[in-house]
């Protein structure tokens, strides 16, 4: 039996011929846009919370403007002018002592007539 002939070749189909282009419909009329809604307000804007308590800064030390001489500046640089080592970077102020030793008012009274917490208060 003869081997039917493949081909890699498409066959060609006969073109159809395209129908007459059909017209487009005339374009609807355009539709009008609705009235724009009422803007809606923004939410009432939210306070921001109260802010918190400042923290105090601590105590400042009492200082003598006049004897206190400012620390030299430890730079990796080198420094232009080299600060007088006989001078003491920062005295102390033997007027004015940072720790009280003696206080008029005894922070923690050792007998007192009234004690503030009574020590029998076991019921709850």
């Amino acid at each position: 039996k003869p081997k039917p002939k493949t081909t890699t070749q498409a066959p060609e189909e006969p073109e159809e011929p395209e129908g007459p282009e059909e017209p487009e419909g005339p374009e609807g009329p355009e539709e009008p846009e609705g009235p724009e809604g009422p803007e809606e307000p923004e939410g009432p804007e939210e306070p921001e919370g109260p802010a918190g308590p400042e923290e105090p800064e601590g105590p400042e030390e009492p200082r003598d403007d006049d004897d206190v001489k400012p620390a030299p500046k430890t730079t990796t640089a080198a420094p232009e002018e080299p600060e007088d080592p006989e001078e003491p970077e920062e005295p102390e102020d033997p007027e004015e002592p940072e720790e009280p030793e003696e206080s008029e008012e005894p922070e923690e009274p050792e007998e007192s007539e009234e004690p503030e917490e009574p020590e029998e208060s076991e019921e709850l």
